[in-house]
């Protein structure tokens, strides 16, 4: 009889929590290219590009790449990343989880439309350094997305570590690449859709409100 009880109370949390991150509903004209066609030019400099970066990583790199697999506020930006102490974390969470919540909704349908693969799944001589994601499709980056305009508002909270929030933002994309899970163009065009969330959610009335919550605590 514990059973049903338990699976209750299990489905209870991941609804609360489903609830908490629903993502900024956004009126946007998402500026998403097709991806490279195969064997394109742009196509074997994105395969170039990551062969390089399988010659150049390193153990440290990888596991940093590694520990930013699982796409949540916690992981990319939480306080064992060193960006944000426990503290100022606690007060920006619910803004974060919303950025990443977004980001994965916003992204989903074009994955869905262009349906690119993972690179490792083209050329099978790629062997990347973290987890490979679930998921097949690779086109455009949800990590990268999600990074940028995260690094982009926490710059707006914390004027004087700007550049340091943007740098963070643009790394996280950069760890997919050299992970092995993301072609560069895939991090690319994620990273302009983060910027062009970044300017949208000026404009959007809820995200407005829960920014100035979240200054008003810090």
């Amino acid at each position: 009889m514990k059973a049903p009880h338990f699976v209750g109370i299990l489905f209870g949390f991941i609804l609360s929590a489903s609830a908490f991150a629903a993502g900024y509903d956004l009126d946007v004209k998402w500026k998403v290219p097709a991806p490279p066609r195969p064997r394109s030019a742009m196509d074997l400099k994105d395969f170039k590009e990551l062969h390089r970066w399988e010659s150049v990583r390193t153990d440290r790199e990888c596991k940093t790449a590694s520990a930013q697999n699982f796409m949540s506020a916690l992981v990319l930006f939480g306080p064992k990343t060193g960006l944000l102490t426990d503290r100022q974390y606690k007060k920006v969470e619910h803004l974060l989880e919303e950025i990443v919540e977004t980001s994965e909704k916003v992204c989903e349908p074009f994955k869905e439309r262009y349906q690119r693969p993972r690179p490792y799944d083209v050329d099978r001589s790629l062997e990347p350094c973290i987890r490979k994601p679930g998921g097949t499709k690779s086109y455009p980056s949800s990590h990268a997305m999600a990074g940028m305009a995260a690094g982009l508002i926490l710059g707006e909270l914390f004027p004087a570590e700007a550049e340091k929030f943007r740098a963070a933002g643009i790394q996280i994309g950069t760890n997919r690449i050299l992970g092995g899970v993301h072609h560069p163009s895939d991090v690319g065009v994620g990273q302009r859709m983060g910027e062009q969330m970044f300017e949208a959610l000026k404009k959007n009335r809820e995200f407005r409100r829960d920014f100035a919550d979240a200054k008003a605590r810090l």
